[in-house]
C-alpha cells in the first residue's frame, strides 16, 4: 500500500494470494473498504483502510464455490 502523493517507500505491505489470477481492487470511498477479487477465484476479501499503520484492518472474505467472472461496484441506491 502507497501513499499517493508519496509512492516511495511502501506505507504497508501485505501477502493477499498465491494463485495466478490478476486482483480487482476496487474501494468504497464512503465506507474506506478496498474489495479485492480476482477472475476465477471464488473469494472476494475485504479491507478496511485507516490512517495509522498497518494502515488496513483485515475482514472476513466472502467465498464461493462459483468462480468470479468479473467485480463492479454498483451505486449504493442502486435496487436489485
Amino acid at each position: 500500500m502507497w501513499d499517493s502523493r508519496n509512492l516511495n517507500p511502501s506505507l504497508s505491505f501485505k501477502t493477499v494470494d498465491s494463485s495466478t489470477g490478476v486482483l480487482t481492487p476496487l474501494f468504497d470511498d464512503d465506507t474506506n473498504l478496498l474489495f479485492l477479487a480476482s477472475k476465477g477465484d471464488g473469494t472476494v476479501r475485504f479491507l478496511e483502510i485507516t490512517e495509522k499503520n498497518p494502515y488496513y484492518l483485515d475482514y472476513t472474505s466472502f467465498v464461493n464455490e462459483i468462480p468470479t467472472k468479473s467485480i463492479a461496484i454498483a451505486p449504493k441506491r442502486a435496487s436489485t
